[in-house]
């Protein structure tokens, strides 16, 4: 429901008060005539007065249609109006069942992922069912509604992040809804975000670092499957590859030239939506020492599925290495190198955090673009480009810089996988 009419109505006791009569665009139909008295009775103004002007009218009207208070049985006529909010919020977010995902992703393939509607399903259930009315229909919910479970959510121990991803499960189906005629206001664009207060990944100091790469190289062996995790942490604080995209790495994507090694990142890892593009949905080529490229491929070899992942599953063919094997053996390292548990949270330090680690490492060492490209947070060249002889000499550079800050022992060489091995 956006255009309104506002008019005045004789009464038989000699008024013309105003009165709003809304239409609703999609379908053409419109609501009851409503005072606009009442209306600015009930946006908070005083009974007891009455509006004169037709601006004042007007604003009145405009002011209730942004706060969703809107009669009317006529705009019940479809049956998804009918139907309780909480029940059509849970199908909007069933990745099988909505027709709003399966559309999104006709338009744009892998615009909205499983994982990504499942959190959002189970963030509606778990924070704002239980503020909702009780039994309240979509057809009846109105802006005041948000509002008060966007204050309620303020009062219980959760992060500002949180209550926007609550409120963000709420905008998009409500969004939906008024577009498609099931509500007469657009109240998801009415829902106001919390001030933002994000809290940063941690990233470890370069003496972290290299303490890490000093226990693992002692303590994994070339030859265990436990060096999947000395390899994956490698590539990660090189690279600055997401922990999914390491996951998804096959022998395919490996090449080299000269003390390089290139890796072409085109797909992601999750064990939700398995095998998708990755974050950026774009492909790119980032660069490690060409040392760690060939021990990965030498450990993808004792692969036993012949499905060309390097970071192989011991019990399934079908996915690679799971997520918690990264998890477990992080925390396993920190704690060896004296960063227990409750350092580790305070600090906010994860997997991820090797991302970071990289990008300070080369912030001041490469130009802009080839440290977008590379980290995969723009899409200002395609990978492509990056088979071009001058833009590999680009990546060869970066590497080099790269390695003045963070670099992989050197005693991690061949001859010694081949001694152990």
């Amino acid at each position: 429901m956006g255009a309104f009419t506002v008019y005045r109505r004789a009464r038989k006791n000699g008024s013309r008060p105003f009165y709003v009569q809304y239409t609703n665009p999609e379908t053409g139909l419109q609501c009851n005539a409503l005072s606009i008295n009442k209306l600015f009775w009930l946006l908070g103004g005083s009974r007891n007065e009455t509006v004169h002007r037709k601006a004042v009218a007007w604003e009145v009207a405009y002011k209730a249609l942004q706060a969703g208070i809107v009669c009317s049985k006529k705009f019940e006529t479809k049956a998804e109006a009918k139907i309780p909010f909480a029940e059509y919020v849970v199908k909007f977010w069933d990745f099988d069942k909505s027709d709003y995902i399966k559309r999104r992703n006709k338009e744009k393939p892998n615009s909205i992922t499983k994982g990504t509607a499942e959190k959002e399903k189970k963030l509606f259930e778990r924070y704002a069912i239980p503020l909702l009315p009780k039994g309240i229909k979509l057809s009846q919910v109105k802006g005041s509604d948000m509002e008060r479970i966007r204050d309620s959510l303020f009062g219980l121990d959760v992060s500002n992040s949180t209550i926007n991803k609550v409120l963000q499960a709420l905008r998009s189906p409500l969004k939906e809804a008024y577009r498609l005629g099931y509500i007469g206001a657009n109240i998801g664009e009415q829902i106001r975000n919390a001030t933002p207060t994000p809290r940063e990944t941690g990233i470890l100091t370069p003496e972290e670092i290299a303490k890490v790469f000093s226990y693992l190289h002692k303590t994994v062996k070339p030859n265990t499957y436990d060096r999947m995790f000395y390899l994956a942490f490698s590539l990660a604080v090189t690279t600055g590859m997401r922990e999914g995209e390491i996951r998804a790495l096959k022998v395919s994507d490996i090449s080299f030239k000269g003390d390089s090694a290139f890796i072409h990142v085109s797909r992601s890892f999750s064990d939700t939506d398995g095998y998708k593009v990755t974050k950026g949905k774009r492909s790119r080529t980032t660069v490690t020492d060409a040392e760690l490229g060939h021990e990965i491929l030498s450990f993808a070899e004792k692969n036993p599925w012949a499905n060309d992942y390097c970071f192989w599953s011991t019990d399934n063919k079908e996915k690679p290495i799971g997520g918690r094997f990264f998890l477990d053996h992080f925390k396993e390292a920190l704690n060896a190198i004296g960063i227990n548990e409750e350092e580790r949270k305070k600090r906010n330090l994860k997997f991820h955090s090797l991302r970071g680690n990289f990008a300070t490492a080369i912030s001041s060492k490469a130009t802009e673009t080839t440290i977008k490209q590379v980290v995969g947070h723009s899409s200002i060249m395609t990978t492509e480009r990056y088979y071009l002889h001058e833009d590999f000499n680009e990546l060869v550079r970066l590497n080099q810089a790269r390695r003045e800050t963070i670099r992989i022992p050197e005693n991690n060489n061949r001859k010694e996988r081949e001694r152990d091995g």
